[in-house]
C-alpha cells in the first residue's frame, strides 16, 4: 500500500502546490486551455499508473481489495459519474455539439469524470501528511505576490497586459476565479490560525498577502463568504478568552488592510480599529473556556437574532455600499435586473429554462448554448452583449446541465462528506468546504479551480479527528 501512497502523495502536491502556479498567456481564454490540458493529462496519467500498479500488487498478493475503505460517498461519486453519462448522451445536443469536452466553459463529461474519479482514488490511497496545509497556502503568497505587482504597475512574466480592465491577474485569470481560490486560502488561514496550530511566518505572509489580494481583485462574492465564515465561528470563539483573542487579530487585520480601497471611510475604520484594539487589550490578561453543548447552543440562537436586528436595519436604511444596497432591494422583493452585477437577470432567466431536461438535465456545459439561443435579445437590450456559459451560481447551472437527479446527487454526496468532518471533528476542511459552497452560490465551477477544492475533500476524506475543541 505505500506504493500507491507515494504515488498519491505526488499527485496531490502536484495538484494543491504546482498546479495553481501553472501560468497562461495572452488572455483568459489560453490559461483555461493550458490548466485544462495539464490537469487532465496529469490525473490520467496518475491514475493509469495507480490502476496499473494495484492490479500488480493484487496479483502478486501484497495488498486485497479489502484494504480500500470504501464510503458511502465513493458510490455517490460513481452514482454521479452514471448519470453525467446518461445526462450527456440523452443531450438534445449531443450530434451537434462536443458535449465531452465542453465550450466555452471546457466544463464537459471528460473533466468533471475526472474530478469525481481523482476524488475515488486519492481518498482510497492518500497517506496524510499534516504538513499538506503549509503545502496548498505557500502559493497563495506567490499568486498574490505577483497579484500585488501587477496592481502597482509591475507585471512579471508578462501574465496579462497590465490595465486589462483590472479584471486578470496573477496565474489564476479572472477575479472572479481568483476570489474563489482566495475564499479557500483565506478560510485555511484564519481557521488554521483561531483553532489549530500554524506557522507564524506563514501566517503573517499568507494572511497579509491574502487580504490584500482580497481588496485588490474587489469581488463581493469573497466579501460576503468572509462575512458568513466570521459569523459562523463566532458563537464558538466568544466562549474562549484563546479564541477570542485570535479573532480580534483577524479583525483588526482585515480593517486596517480595508484602507486600500475604502479610503474615503478612514474614519470609520480607525473608529472600528480603535475599538477592536481596546477590547483585546482588556481582555488579554482573561482565561476563560466555557465551550459546552448548551453554551454554543445559546450562542448561535443570539448570533440568529442579532442576524434579524441586522436585516431589520438594512431594510429601512440605504447605504452607500452596492453590496448592502442589494440585500436591501431583495428584503424590499425588488429582483432588479441589476442586483448582485446582473446576477438576478441570469438567475431569474435561467430558472425558466428549467422547462425541458428536467431530469437529467440537457447535458454538461450546455448552459450556454441555451441560454444564449433564448435570451440574446435579451442581453441586446442592456446595452452591451456578453457571453453567459453559466449561471453565476453553480447550483442554477447544475440544475440546468444535470436535471433534478444530477443536482441532487451532486448535494447528497456533498452533504455525506460535511457529515463525516462534522462526526469527525475536522472543522478545518468543514469549513473550507461551506465557504467553497457559499461562494458557488454567486460563481460556476472552473477547471481552474474545482481541482483544487476536488484534492482538499479527498486528502480530508478518510482522515479521522485531528482535534476536539468543542
Amino acid at each position: 500500500m505505500k506504493y500507491l501512497n507515494r504515488i498519491t502523495n505526488i499527485y496531490v502536491f502536484i495538484i494543491l502546490f504546482i498546479y495553481p502556479l501553472i501560468i497562461g498567456i495572452n488572455g483568459y481564454k489560453n490559461i483555461l486551455s493550458i490548466k485544462w490540458n495539464f490537469y487532465v493529462y496529469i490525473s490520467i496519467t496518475y491514475m493509469v499508473i495507480l490502476l496499473v500498479l494495484t492490479l500488480i500488487l493484487i496479483l502478486k498478493k501484497r495488498i486485497d481489495i479489502k484494504d480500500f475503505d470504501f464510503k458511502i460517498y465513493h458510490i455517490l461519486a460513481l452514482i454521479y459519474i452514471f448519470v453525467l453519462i446518461i445526462s450527456t448522451l440523452l443531450s438534445p445536443y449531443y450530434k451537434d455539439y462536443n458535449l465531452f469536452m465542453g465550450s466555452p466553459r471546457m466544463e464537459g463529461l471528460i473533466v468533471n469524470i475526472i474530478y469525481l474519479l481523482s476524488f475515488i482514488f486519492v481518498s482510497l490511497t492518500y497517506n496524510y501528511k499534516k504538513r499538506i496545509i503549509d503545502v496548498f497556502l505557500i502559493p497563495s503568497i506567490i499568486i498574490g505576490i505577483i497579484i500585488i505587482m501587477q496592481y502597482i504597475g509591475f507585471n512579471p512574466f508578462y501574465i496579462y497586459k497590465i490595465g486589462n480592465n483590472n479584471i486578470f491577474y496573477g496565474t489564476i485569470g479572472n477575479i472572479d476565479m481568483i476570489g474563489m481560490l482566495y475564499c479557500m486560502y483565506i478560510t485555511c488561514i484564519i481557521v488554521k490560525y483561531i483553532f489549530y496550530n500554524i506557522n507564524k511566518i506563514l501566517f503573517i505572509f499568507s494572511f497579509i498577502v491574502s487580504i490584500i489580494v482580497m481588496y485588490i481583485i474587489n469581488v463581493e462574492a469573497l466579501y460576503f463568504t468572509l462575512i458568513m465564515l466570521l459569523l459562523l465561528i463566532l458563537p464558538i470563539v466568544i466562549l474562549n478568552s484563546n479564541y477570542l483573542k485570535k479573532y480580534l487579530d483577524i479583525l483588526l487585520v482585515i480593517f486596517v488592510l480595508s484602507l486600500i480601497n475604502t479610503y474615503n471611510y478612514f474614519v470609520i475604520i480607525f473608529i472600528i480599529s480603535i475599538i477592536i484594539i481596546l477590547i483585546r487589550l482588556l481582555i488579554n490578561k482573561k482565561v476563560y473556556r466555557i465551550i459546552n453543548k448548551k453554551n454554543i447552543i445559546i450562542s448561535y440562537i443570539c448570533l440568529f437574532i442579532f442576524i434579524i436586528i441586522l436585516l431589520v436595519i438594512i431594510y429601512f436604511n440605504k447605504f452607500n455600499i452596492s453590496f448592502l444596497n442589494d440585500i436591501n432591494s431583495i428584503l424590499h422583493f425588488n429582483f432588479n435586473d441589476k442586483l448582485g452585477n446582473y446576477r438576478i437577470f441570469l438567475w431569474k432567466r435561467s430558472i425558466k429554462m428549467f422547462d425541458r431536461g428536467i431530469l437529467l438535465g440537457t447535458g454538461p456545459d450546455t448552459f450556454y448554448i441555451r441560454f444564449m439561443n433564448n435570451y440574446l435579445n435579451d442581453l441586446m437590450k442592456l446595452g452591451t452583449i456578453t457571453i453567459n456559459d453559466t449561471a453565476c451560481n453553480i447550483y442554477i447551472t447544475m440544475l440546468i446541465n444535470n436535471g433534478i437527479i444530477g443536482l441532487s446527487i451532486f448535494l447528497i454526496f456533498i452533504y455525506s462528506l460535511l457529515k463525516k468532518f462534522i462526526d469527525n471533528r475536522n472543522y478545518l476542511i468543514f469549513l473550507i468546504i461551506i465557504s467553497y459552497l457559499i461562494y458557488n452560490f454567486f460563481s460556476f465551477q472552473t477547471v481552474i479551480i474545482a481541482p483544487i477544492f476536488f484534492a482538499l475533500l479527498s486528502l480530508y476524506a478518510k482522515y479521522k479527528k485531528i482535534l476536539d475543541f468543542i
